[in-house]
């Protein structure tokens, strides 16, 4: 335990004094040494704002994140939510799933100390709320429920409000299933896609492949090797799944070009842009 603590305050130490001498620790990776700081569904799932819902998605992107990352799932009736999980009924006061359920009958609220407060939203509703906001918006694409005739469907659902609200340059799309990505390309070409697989070999292959743009790991399944392959496939790399300050700090030496946080103040202070 001790071994860890100074590793974490060595590596605070380090990031903290990088803003004042680069020498001292140097990022290395295809955004030229700068590491894009998103909100995971928003604020975080430590976050008391439910993941995914708009008052988390803005609260993020008003704190100074680069970006934030939303999950994204159609219903019945080809109109695409925001929600992570695959039942409803995991986070909200509804029950079964988006996509055996139409837009009208999704009528949900998450469920918090002001479950009345938030409500399950479809994307369009968190696009007309962004206002002039720079930042990047990465769409995670959930297929729980669709079929590969589907996947036309969702792409040009997705494409159709990226051209709507013009965020086509602005805009990341992350999937776990290659022929969901190749569907949005024939429909936006100019998208910049992240592969996700935990089988991290297997992913490098696919998306360098596909020639994707990036590929997106789980930081606790990732090495810095890894990382360095996939840069040299001219790939970048999203990491997630850093829900405490440490893991924030155990991020940074895999020189990533993006992190999707559940601790975004403080990954946003330690890095100088807040």
């Amino acid at each position: 335990m001790r071994i860890v603590l100074v590793t974490v305050v060595l590596l605070s130490f380090l990031f903290f004094t990088c803003k004042k001498d680069p020498e001292i620790i140097r990022i290395t990776n295809l955004s030229g040494g700068q590491i894009g700081v998103f909100g995971h569904g928003g604020m975080g799932i430590k976050s008391l704002l439910p993941i995914d819902s708009k008052e988390s998605l803005l609260a993020a992107l008003k704190l100074g994140a680069d970006g934030t990352e939303m999950d994204v799932q159609m219903s019945l009736d080809s109109v695409l939510f925001l929600f992570h999980a695959s039942e409803l009924s995991e986070n909200t006061q509804c029950a079964g799933r988006i996509g055996e359920m139409t837009a009208e009958e999704i009528d949900c609220h998450y469920k918090s100390l002001k479950s009345e407060a938030f409500k399950l939203i479809p994307v369009r509703d968190f696009l007309e709320a962004l206002n002039d906001t720079i930042s990047i918006l990465t769409f995670e694409l959930k297929s729980y429920d669709l079929t590969q005739k589907q996947f036309p469907v969702m792409a040009r659902a997705l494409s159709k409000l990226l051209r709507e609200f013009n965020l086509q340059e602005r805009s990341f799309v992350e999937s776990t299933s290659p022929e969901l990505l190749l569907q949005l390309r024939q429909a936006l070409p100019q998208l910049r896609l992240f592969y996700y697989s935990e089988q991290i070999e297997t992913a490098l292959e696919i998306a360098d492949n596909y020639d994707f743009f990036g590929v997106t790991f789980d930081l606790n399944r990732v090495s810095v090797e890894q990382v360095e392959e996939a840069h040299q496939r001219n790939l970048r790399v999203t990491l997630f799944n850093q829900q405490s300050k440490s893991d924030n700090l155990r991020t940074l030496p895999l020189n990533p070009d993006f992190i999707q946080t559940d601790q975004l103040q403080h990954l946003l202070e330690i890095s100088g842009k807040m």
